[in-house]
């Protein structure tokens, strides 16, 4: 499903484009590291679902050439009454992919809304 989208792009986006999309889309992300020759880095911030919803602090990570970043909440353990948060993978990190969009990616290889 992402896999084909990402692989429409000849050139994974860079890292730091991605950095000034998450700089100026997220005002309360703040860049947290980044790597020797900028192929990586993680991001970290405030994010509030809904008015109803309690503020997670979150966790990105992104590489250049993977096809999805590791998203983490950091601040609260997600829980449901049947023990599987829904779109989580095994390990935690949470699964950016909507049905409706089908990617985790806007037409530009930049990081969707969180």
């Amino acid at each position: 499903m992402a896999t084909k989208f990402y692989e429409k792009f000849k050139h994974p986006i860079k890292v730091l484009i991605q950095n000034e999309y998450i700089r100026k889309e997220y005002l309360l992300f703040k860049l947290c590291s980044m790597t020797k020759g900028s192929r990586s880095a993680v991001w970290e911030g405030k994010i509030k679902p809904s008015e109803l919803s309690r503020e997670y602090k979150v966790q990105i990570e992104y590489k250049e050439g993977t096809k999805v970043p590791k998203v983490k909440i950091l601040s609260h353990r997600l829980t449901d009454k049947y023990g599987k948060v829904p779109h989580t993978y095994s390990n935690d990190e949470l699964c950016l992919f909507y049905w409706k969009d089908n990617e985790e990616y806007d037409k530009n290889g930049r990081l969707k809304n969180l």
